[in-house]
């Protein structure tokens, strides 16, 4: 019983920084839809089709390898809940923390950002594109692009989602992300 009431004490003292946010019922409540969709941030993909030349690796923006151009209509399930449709053209080029690159992602529907990428040299994590809870990529990222002739797959795996997903079992909202009852009514 000691140990039962001694997790409780701690959890309460974790989530009392962010009562004012959002209140002890709304993590109770949506502990376990929260958690749900913190597993499904872990990991984006993307599909895309038209024509296009792409291989690319990267463990991290300044640390990849690759080239690709093409001019796509892509389904995306992206960084920081980014889900829809967009139209994604350009070309890049990349060689460990050597890179340039030239893309724009039009056209979005769902809650896919329009945005366009143009820069040269080792990536800037600075830049708004890298923003941690509104950015449209994952600068520490791990993943991989593939694509040749009318097809493209992108995967990702985000580790700051894995720290974001683990942190919610202790009521603990890394990346300030999950829903909150007054999400869900506006």
């Amino acid at each position: 019983m000691k140990k039962i009431v001694a997790l409780l004490v701690i959890a309460f003292a974790m989530t009392a920084g962010s009562v004012a946010k959002a209140d002890v019922l709304d993590k109770i409540v949506l502990y376990i839809p929260n958690r749900i969709v913190d597993a499904t941030d872990i990991i984006s993909v993307s599909l895309g089709f038209g024509p296009c030349a792409r291989i690319e690796l990267w463990c991290t923006r300044p640390f990849s390898f690759g080239a690709g151009i093409g001019v796509e209509a892509k389904m995306i399930k992206g960084y920081n809940r980014q889900y829809g449709f967009g139209l994604e053209s350009g070309w890049d080029t990349s060689f460990m923390a050597i890179s340039a690159e030239g893309k724009e992602v039009q056209k979005p529907i769902g809650t896919v950002q329009a945005v366009e990428y143009y820069a040269s040299g080792f990536p800037d994590i600075r830049k708004k594109d890298y923003a941690y809870s509104t950015g449209s990529r994952d600068y520490w990222s791990v993943g991989v692009q593939g694509g040749c002739g009318i097809a493209e797959v992108d995967a990702e795996f985000h580790a700051i989602e894995l720290f974001d997903f683990f942190a919610g079992f202790l009521f603990f909202d890394l990346k300030d992300d999950d829903f909150t009852f007054n999400d869900l009514t506006n």
